[in-house]
């Protein structure tokens, strides 16, 4: 675990306010701290301080990060500060944290002056940003003395202000990353300028639109509340896509001088062009009749209930039964005759398959499975399915990006839940995690007991009688095991409905 940041002096707040510009790499970071402190040891050997003896048997290490070391503990108190700060830099750049982290203890212990803790705060924090630890990485920021920043390179600025706004994102602040960015968007030049303006639109959208709602009542800013007045009018039309349209129209006209009017974020520009892109008539296929009709037709009363709610769509929605027809093959070339712009379906893999028999496909098709792995993709065919590979996918991330190191699964008897069991089990392996801890619910298992030995709740038990033999009867509420960040549950609705609530009766309702 990292040491806490310093604390050189005044705290302050974590948006920075100075001006600043486009971000850049740490390659660019790490060439200025090069110069910097090349001048600074210059400075140091002019006044007979230089670290570097002339003994045989104190060869300075080639590897440079190494060698930054190596000066370091010759330097005299005070000195080797500028040392560590480059070899933090040069490991940072390798991605190598496990060298990373013992200078950032050290230097969190050290006295730094506000120059050095610039540098330290970015470094730092980016070490803490590659190990998911968002937290980390704003404490950083908001230990920095009071006028951090204020007269730093441009480059560093913009790189505190990059790190903070995607540490906030990360850890749920939407609102505050997306001010910290409007608030320093002046800073930024060119194209970086643009991409500062889309990353303000995807934290506003998605910050919860209470907030946004309090955050109207207290915003003078013009550009701060020309945002959150651009949210509040999409988000409260995002039912039709005119009255959308519409709405964006009327806050252009309210907002001539805001910065996103100049340019606005890429997705709203995209917004003007989609009512002329939109399909005229259009093929929904499904299967409402055999073993998917429940599927079909809990998609159908979806597509239609979207339909009705929009009064200003005049998309022509025909509905046709898949399971009707000898091959999806058949029916397609039959939809081809008839003018579609889109056919939407369908949804068996097996007719996904046929279709990718065909040289091409137009009208488009928006199929709503996978292909198997020996079929190729061929133009035209659009793959949109739910799969429970993406589901696990997308958990996966979030919980990396939560930073939680120790994982279990808890998971069904069945071939669909023993192959995704093994893709987190590959994941765990790749990220450099720990292993996975699983269990198996078979269909004879008491599932109490079967989680509460997961828990090692029996084990707490038995810690509890052997003190009662030794000092007497003690009060005692069992506990359950401590390496467990967070739990998948891989099984049907009506198991996780009994195994939820059992968590929590085994002292796990925190997970």
């Amino acid at each position: 675990m990292q040491a806490p940041p310093p604390n050189p002096g005044n705290k302050k707040q974590s948006i920075v306010t100075a001006p600043l510009s486009s971000p850049i790499g740490f390659g660019i970071v790490l060439a200025f701290i090069s110069i910097f402190f090349t001048l600074s040891i210059v400075g140091c050997s002019s006044r007979g301080t230089g670290p570097i003896s002339s003994k045989a048997d104190e060869i300075a290490p080639k590897d440079e990060a190494d060698r930054q070391l190596w000066l370091a503990e010759k330097a005299l108190p005070g000195e080797g500060v500028e040392h560590l700060l480059l070899a933090l830099a040069i490991y940072n750049e390798r991605k190598e944290p496990e060298k990373s982290r013992p200078i950032i203890d050290e230097l969190s212990n050290t006295q730094l002056t506000t120059r050095q803790y610039e540098h330290f705060a970015v470094l730092a924090a980016s070490n803490a940003m590659q190990a998911a630890n968002p937290d980390t990485a704003l404490l950083y920021f908001d230990n920095a003395p009071q006028d951090a920043y204020s007269s730093a390179p441009l480059n560093l600025q913009l790189q505190a202000i990059e790190l903070q706004a995607d540490a906030l994102y990360l850890t749920k602040r939407y609102l505050a990353a997306a001010q910290l960015r409007v608030f320093n968007s002046g800073l930024y030049t060119g194209e970086s300028y643009w991409q500062n303006q889309d990353s303000v639109w995807r934290a506003l959208k998605a910050a919860p639109s209470m907030e946004i709602s309090k955050a109207l009542d207290n915003a003078y800013d013009y550009s701060w509340r020309g945002w959150l007045e651009l949210i509040t009018a999409i988000r409260q039309n995002q039912f039709s896509l005119e009255m959308q349209l519409e709405s964006l129209r009327d806050w252009q006209a309210n907002w001539t001088d805001h910065d996103a009017n100049l340019q606005l974020p890429a997705e709203l520009a995209m917004l003007s062009e989609l009512p002329q892109l939109r399909p005229k008539k259009l093929a929904l296929i499904l299967p409402l009749t055999g073993k998917l009709a429940k599927a079909g037709g809990a998609i159908r009363d979806g597509f239609l209930a979207a339909y009705y709610k929009d009064d200003n769509n005049d998309t022509i929605i025909d509905i046709f039964n898949s399971e009707t027809y000898e091959t999806a093959i058949d029916q397609y070339l039959e939809l081809q005759l008839l003018g579609y712009d889109l056919v939407i379906g369908p949804l068996k893999k097996d007719d996904v398959n046929d279709l990718a028999l065909l040289p091409q496909l137009s009208p488009p098709v928006l199929a709503l499975n996978y292909l198997d792995d020996q079929f190729e993709a061929i133009n035209g065919l659009y793959q949109f399915g739910l799969s429970a590979d993406d589901e696990v996918r997308q958990i996966l991330n979030m919980l990396e990006r939560q930073g939680k190191q120790h994982i279990t699964v808890i998971y069904s008897e069945g071939e669909w839940a023993y192959k995704l069991v093994e893709n987190i089990e590959i994941w765990a392996l790749r990220s450099g995690r720990p292993s996975i801890l699983t269990y198996r619910v078979e269909s004879s298992d008491n599932v109490s007991d079967g989680i509460a030995n997961l828990l090692q709740i029996e084990a707490s038990k038995a810690r509890a009688k052997q003190l009662n033999k030794l000092i007497g009867k003690v009060e005692f509420e069992p506990r359950r095991r401590e390496d467990i960040d967070a739990v998948i549950l891989l099984t049907s609705p009506s198991r996780a409905r009994q195994i939820k609530p059992l968590l929590a009766f085994h002292y796990a309702g925190d997970i």
